[in-house]
């Protein structure tokens, strides 16, 4: 019988840098009784650190994150209703990986307790990145009235770059 995971672990080094965060692969892991030994537990995680050292134990930076990541996929939903049949050969579904803080001791600095670490499930297969909180954002084919229909869905809450 396996233990529920207890812990995680990440890479040192990031594979990805945002605006804000450094991004590392991670997965749960499970701590033995001897504190030595280590197993992987589910599924592969991307943890998002803070890449400035004033956010690394800062809870309220991650929070901020997800309520606006929650918001985001309610405006996904929204848009996916509005273009749903526009074309027959073109079928949009946009959604927003829901993300996790996890508190765990930290490796870094004795003098604080806890640090905060953003979570999101890895995603297995081929998936499409539209933006980064960078600037970068991937063209969408102007066609079949995409943009009136999101503009509509979404209203003045976000910036469409079509």
């Amino acid at each position: 019988m396996s233990l529920p995971p207890n812990g995680i672990a990440f890479y040192r080094h990031p594979f990805e840098s945002g605006c804000e965060r450094l991004v590392h692969l991670g997965c749960e892991i499970v701590v033995k009784k001897n504190g030595i030994a280590v197993e992987r537990a589910g599924r592969w995680l991307i943890t998002k650190l803070s890449k400035y050292e004033e956010h690394l134990f800062d809870l309220e930076f991650h929070k901020t994150f997800c309520r606006l990541d929650a918001e985001a996929q309610a405006q996904a939903l929204s848009f996916n209703q509005q273009v749903d049949g526009v074309s027959p050969t073109t079928q949009f579904d946009v959604n927003f990986v829901d993300c996790f803080v996890y508190r765990v001791p930290n490796p870094f600095d004795e003098s604080v307790q806890w640090l905060h670490v953003l979570v999101e499930p890895g995603l297995e297969g081929k998936y499409i990145k539209w933006n980064n909180n960078a600037g970068g954002v991937r063209a969408v084919p102007e066609s079949h009235g995409l943009r009136e229909r999101a503009t509509r869905a979404l209203g003045k809450r976000c910036v469409l770059d079509f």
